[in-house]
């Protein structure tokens, strides 16, 4: 039961909504080198300490994406962790988020050299990378000229013997897909545009190598320790750990009907990711069918998903001794009927013992489903656990 005395305090600042997209983010070294519609600003870090007066001994972000939260805490002198179920999101920020240094600045350059020295050598016979994707071939995806660069890039750096430099490599390879494909990202649906124009992959690819080597060593902090792993669990977190004094900052996916493994399903499957295993293990915010009528029945997804988050809303209340708890998270349209996400979430973190939580109301958008249109917010739930 909710104690009546320790009430959910509700506000609207919408001067949040900039810091709730990761569209800026486009102009900040090393935060840029993958493009992830779905992120956050890193100001949102420092946003929340500023607002709650608080310095953290570690920041952690369970639902970390492209690192945005943990390469925040690392420009900070922070120490951080966190985790995701993606593998791609892992890989993506432990290479942001990796301390370079003149040797490795060297190295990649001596790679990117030999890459070049070698790409026009490649006959069709050498194509030693397969690649398959669920949904359609990728030879229906780009461009033929295109196909081939990527699968050579790939061939290259499968040779390459240190992980980070073969990592940094399919970074960047896979950073450049939605440029040089014919694909285009419709809500939550990949499809094909034969009338799309790719840019050239060979000449975007040492663009972005050539960024990102000039980029490498600007921030210089704590590194983080990144896991792949469930928020529902939080398995990588050692029971055993004093975990006091953590700022738990962070965003789930919202519940949007929104398959990750398959909006990136592009870029896992380069990688060599299972994404249709990867999809059994995420949480259940999107649908797998899709009913002709909203009812509770036809749309378990709502129940899943609330189970799901109030499971992980839980289990960081267990690993986490103190500290506080600051999520982005949006309501959701379902069936023509508005999902309250945030309230619900604030309520069951109250449940679990979380004390002075706020919703803040930061950004409003507009979720385009049937039978209309329905505006809906974005929130900042805050808790703190003495």
């Amino acid at each position: 039961m909710i104690n009546p005395e320790d009430s959910i305090k509700e506000k609207t600042d919408l001067s949040l909504a900039d810091l709730f997209i990761f569209k800026n983010s486009k102009k900040y070294p090393v935060y840029n080198w993958v493009y992830y519609k779905e992120g956050y600003s890193p100001y949102i870090v420092d946003w929340l300490l500023k607002y709650v007066n608080y310095k953290p001994k570690y920041i952690f972000d369970p639902f970390c994406g492209v690192g945005t939260t943990l390469l925040r805490a690392k420009e900070l002198g922070v120490k951080s962790f966190g985790g995701d179920i993606s593998p791609f999101s892992v890989l993506v920020s432990q290479i942001k988020t990796r301390n370079y240094t003149k040797k490795d600045k060297n190295k990649i350059i001596e790679y990117i050299q030999k890459l070049r020295d070698v790409s026009h050598k490649f006959k069709n016979s050498e194509f030693t990378a397969k690649w398959t994707f669920e949904l359609f071939p990728p030879q229906a995806a780009f461009p033929k000229r295109n196909l081939m660069f990527i699968k050579r890039v790939k061939s290259f750096a499968h040779q390459i013997d240190e992980d980070w430099i073969r990592a940094f490599f399919m970074v960047a390879l896979a950073s450049i897909l939605p440029q040089v494909s014919l694909i285009v990202k419709d809500g939550g649906v990949l499809r094909i545009n034969k009338k799309k124009r790719a840019a050239n992959a060979k000449e975007l690819f040492f663009r972005k190598m050539k960024r990102m080597i000039m980029q490498m060593e600007l921030i210089q902090g704590p590194e983080p320790k990144i896991y792949v792993g469930s928020a529902k669990e939080l398995d990588y977190i050692n029971e055993k750990d004093e975990l006091n004094d953590i700022a738990l900052i962070t965003s789930p996916p919202y519940l949007n009907n929104v398959d990750y493994s398959k909006i990136y399903g592009l870029e896992l499957s380069l990688l060599d990711y299972d994404t249709g295993q990867l999809r059994n293990q995420m949480l259940r915010s999107f649908r797998s069918k899709k009913p002709k009528e909203y009812t509770e029945e036809k749309y378990p997804v709502v129940d899943m998903y609330l189970n799901d988050m109030h499971a992980f809303i839980k289990k960081a209340k267990e690993k986490i001794q103190s500290g506080i708890f600051g999520m982005v998270v949006g309501d959701a349209v379902i069936g023509g009927k508005h999902i309250p996400v945030s309230k619900i979430l604030a309520e069951h973190m109250l449940r679990v013992g979380y004390t002075n939580v706020e919703l803040i109301r930061g950004a409003e958008r507009v979720a385009d489903v049937k039978p209309k249109k329905t505006k809906v917010g974005e929130y900042l739930i805050l808790g703190r656990l003495q």
